[in-house]
């Protein structure tokens, strides 16, 4: 699992790191299972990327609120995930019907780390299927790319982060 994040700050203040943040003893998470379901039709996937953009814009100084900036204000969020599944019959199914279609799919994202009880799970239950690349060129295993953006269908988020440790104490305190 990789992963970059840019943060923006608006206040500073002093204080000490808690000693038990310092250390990370679990192991690197990796990803141990990741689903595309569409019409109820599960596909694995063999590769992905997730972006998740809060479109944060810096707020301005001004001389009213001091050295500092106000708190970012965000734009509107966008979630897409790219990722391909093994070639097959079924993705022209995909690519001819859901392509066109307001069916919505969904992908489910596992991350685990070799010691037990430590997972994070990525859901994106309503996911817009914007492109199915079946190229079927060349040698190798024949994969497929597809493309999509999650929805916040009624009251539904377009993204469930679900992380799971063993640790029964809060961090940082």
């Amino acid at each position: 699992m990789k992963g970059s994040i840019d943060l923006k700050g608006t206040t500073e203040e002093s204080g000490t790191i808690d000693e038990a943040l310092k250390s990370f003893s679990i192991p690197s998470y990796r990803c141990t299972n990741a689903t595309f379901t569409v019409n109820g039709t599960t596909y694995d996937i063999t590769s992905a990327s997730l972006k998740i953009d809060n479109a944060l814009e810096s707020s301005p100084r001004t001389y009213a609120s001091g050295l500092y900036a106000g708190r970012p204000q965000h734009g509107k969020r966008a979630v897409t995930i790219n990722f391909e599944i093994p070639y097959s019959a079924e993705v022209e199914t995909l690519k001819s019907s859901y392509l066109t279609s307001e069916e919505n799919a969904s992908v489910e994202l596992t991350f685990s780390s070799p010691a037990a009880g430590h997972s994070i799970t990525i859901t994106l239950s309503h996911v817009a299927i914007s492109d199915v690349d079946a190229n079927v060129g060349g040698t190798g295993i024949l994969s497929s790319t597809v493309a999509g953006e999650a929805l916040s269908v009624g009251t539904e988020e377009p993204i469930t982060i679900v992380i799971t440790d063993k640790i029964s104490t809060p961090y940082g305190g």
